[in-house]
């Protein structure tokens, strides 16, 4: 017989996914479209949605990108991508970002950032951008 029984909410209760860092692997399996630079092949497209994704320090190193689609994740801080000068297209709607830099908004053509937690918006110019969602829904 067991030494206790377990709460009725806890032993029901589903697990809970596993937080993580955007790693290798997930940079393995979702990255795509490589495009010519004027030396060399790189990758221009990172799309992963909804996999409990925390922090993106590692695309720090990935200044290549055109397009980063990272949404229904759980980032906060998106200061590896501020200071990119061929992002084109950002997604990061359902996250929960709360300040977005001029540095980040003023070269892109579509910024998604629906459902995030921003309280700082900087201003500036966005000679190029289309297409804004900053949307609660």
């Amino acid at each position: 017989m067991p030494d206790s029984i377990p709460d009725s909410d806890t032993a029901s209760a589903p697990p809970q996914p596993a937080l993580s860092p955007l790693s290798l692997p997930h940079l393995r399996t979702s990255l795509s479209e490589i495009k010519r630079t004027l030396t060399t092949h790189h990758f221009a497209t990172l799309k992963l949605q909804a996999a409990n994704i925390t922090t993106i320090g590692i695309l720090e190193t990935y200044t290549h990108l055109t397009t980063i689609s990272l949404p229904n994740n759980l980032i906060s801080d998106i200061s590896p991508i501020v200071k990119r000068a061929n992002l084109q297209h950002l997604d990061l709607s359902g996250n929960k970002v709360k300040s977005v830099p001029r540095t980040l908004w003023e070269r892109l053509i579509t910024c998604e950032m629906a459902r995030n937690e921003i309280d700082s918006w900087e201003e500036g110019s966005a000679a190029e951008l289309c297409k804004l969602d900053l949307g609660r829904k």
